[in-house]
């Protein structure tokens, strides 16, 4: 049989052909996109759709592969057609797509087909012929994704690139600028403290509650507030770093107003007893006058400081703004059971000044209570009120007139020691006996009122020589009595203590029987007994008389153990006694 061999080297052709097919199918089937390859060669690898020239025609890639010697598109229909528009290159980012940790990243696009145009978007959308022409590099300083084509006439439109670029860096920022006292309101002229906390840092500022810029003052020195309503917003900016955000504080100084009438004043808790409800500040009842926060502490070098229980500070300070506009005043008492004084020195009473002054200014207090028995003695050999000589009680005297002196006549300032303390010097004058009678005599231009307690205290002797039991009607006049008229300290008739201002004068008595376990509580009927003799002059018919027939019409009020113990008691104290002294006015 006679072979023809031209057809022979054909079908062999097409079947090496057919299986190099099979075997491009499998290794380049994930080519990249089709292009423009320009002039056919060997040992290059196209993709289905790319467009090449070859012996001036043009062929289009029908199926992946590389090429070979013998592959030449007029040689190899199973992998090239005639004809064709060839595409243009697709674009290129540089660097590559990526997480950088620079400030801001310079992208730059580039096409690899001669003339070609390239469009983009930095928002995730798909570039078209009306989207941005690229001309330079673009420069990112935040997450962004950019999509880029090429186009370029006679060719076909590139495939779209997409990159995503992911910035993290986190640049140094300056801290926010502090201000020294916090903003609020003020009784009296003050100055602002501006600081911040990174080093070299400058601080710019203005009063006129506009924003803060590079142009505005420069902070050197306090800032005064006369005043009136004065806002200063600060900014802190420092060379390399990004500026703080914009602080803003409010100064108001409204002098305080002196208080009127009669006056019921109850110490609220600033603790958890477990025996009486825990009230938040600003729900006490509205028929107090003064609201007596109890307690500040007093630390072993003096120094004072208060902590609001079970809230911040923002929501305490909030409390006593409320308050204050209810017309009542907040007065932040020193002391308590546990509360003890030391200050052997000038720099311990200056911290226990500064303090005191920084826990007022800070929280809007109106005034402050001295309630410290803990530390309050009279050392061997003082023996002389009007002129003291234990330090302690010297220091204090000198520290409570420059903390009055500052905020002026509206300023409260109050004294609740037990009766030992006070009239218990009638008796003797020595350790805790008397020891706060030189204090009430120092302050007694500065002391608003006294509220002497009137429980936990058995018994004490009058001036009629008498000793009268607590919780009776006759206790309450003759220990009244005692600071409204003056009584002869130890018993020496030649050494008086004088009388205070009848509206210096109150009394302090327990809202309820558990508030004073070792004893004192009275019976509103009993109290109202008592204070109709004392303000009144009429007369109950007991022992005990009055050495002013007639009353004191000006004695202040009452002060009571406690806000809280009040509401366990179902309020019978302010239920009582404030209908009671509105009729009086």
């Amino acid at each position: 049989m006679k072979v023809n061999n031209k057809n022979s080297a054909r079908k062999l052709l097409s079947l090496f052909l057919g299986l190099v097919l099979i075997f491009s199918t499998l290794s380049f089937s994930n080519q990249a996109a089709a292009a423009d390859k320009g002039t056919w060669a060997p040992n290059t690898t196209y993709a289905a759709g790319d467009v090449v020239t070859y012996n001036g025609s043009t062929f289009t890639c029908v199926q992946g592969h590389t090429s070979l010697p013998g592959w030449e598109p007029s040689n190899a229909p199973a992998l090239w057609k005639a004809g064709g528009t060839s595409a243009v290159a697709t674009p290129t980012f540089d660097p590559a797509p990526g997480t950088y940790s620079t400030p801001t990243t310079t992208v730059s696009i580039s096409c690899s087909t001669t003339g070609a145009t390239i469009r983009y978007t930095t928002d995730g959308t798909t570039p078209t012929s009306s989207s941005t022409a690229y001309t330079g590099p673009i420069s990112i300083s935040t997450d962004t994704s950019i999509k880029a084509y090429a186009s370029k006439p006679g060719m076909n439109d590139s495939s779209v690139a997409s990159a995503a670029y992911i910035i993290t860096y986190n640049p140094l920022q300056v801290s926010t600028p502090n201000f020294q006292p916090a903003g609020g309101t003020y009784s009296s002229p003050l100055t602002v403290n501006l600081s911040c906390s990174t080093s070299g840092a400058t601080i710019r500022y203005t009063t006129d509650g506009t924003t803060p810029t590079d142009t505005s003052p420069v902070y050197s020195v306090p800032i005064p507030v006369d005043s009136g309503t004065k806002t200063i917003k600060a900014i802190g900016t420092k060379s390399g770093m990004v500026n703080s955000a914009v602080v803003t504080s409010t100064y108001t100084i409204s002098p305080i107003p002196p208080l009127g009438g009669k006056l019921l004043v109850g110490y609220w808790h600033n603790f958890d007893n477990n025996l009486t409800p825990v009230i938040q500040l600003k729900n006490v009842s509205t028929k107090w006058d003064v609201i007596n926060v109890a307690f500040a502490d007093i630390a072993y070098d003096g120094t004072v400081s208060f902590t609001p229980y079970n809230v911040t500070d923002a929501s305490f300070i909030s409390d006593v703004s409320y308050l204050k506009g209810l017309g009542k005043k907040v007065v932040l008492s020193l002391g308590g059971q546990n509360g003890a004084l030391s200050l052997p020195d000038s720099a311990s009473k200056t911290r226990f000044t500064n303090s005191l002054i920084a826990a007022i200014d800070k929280y809007g207090f109106d005034g402050v209570d001295i309630d410290i028995e803990t530390g309050i003695a009279l050392t061997g050999g003082d023996s002389d009120f009007k002129n003291p000589a234990t330090p302690t009680i010297v220091n204090l005297i000198s520290a409570l007139k420059t903390v009055c002196a500052k905020y002026g006549s509206g300023f409260t300032l109050s004294m609740a020691p037990e009766i030992a303390y006070v009239q218990g010097g009638i008796t003797a004058y020595g350790g805790p006996w008397g020891a706060y009678l030189p204090i009430i005599y120092g302050l007694r231009n500065e002391l608003t009122y006294i509220h002497v307690q009137h429980y936990n205290c058995g018994g004490n002797t009058a001036l009629d020589g008498k000793s009268y039991n607590q919780g009776t009607a006759d206790f309450e006049v003759a220990m009244a009595e005692m600071l409204l008229k003056g009584f002869p300290v130890a018993g020496n008739s030649n050494n008086m203590f004088p009388a205070l201002n009848q509206n210096q004068v109150m009394i302090g008595i327990p809202a309820a029987s558990g508030a004073a376990p070792s004893g004192g509580y009275i019976r509103p009927s009993e109290m109202k007994k008592a204070l109709d003799y004392l303000m009144k002059g009429i007369s109950y018919g007991g022992t005990y008389k009055l050495q002013n027939t007639s009353g004191y019409s000006g004695f202040r009020g009452l002060m009571t153990w406690s806000v809280n113990w009040d509401a366990q008691n179902s309020y019978e104290f302010t239920n009582n006694y404030r209908p009671y002294f509105d009729e009086l006015k």
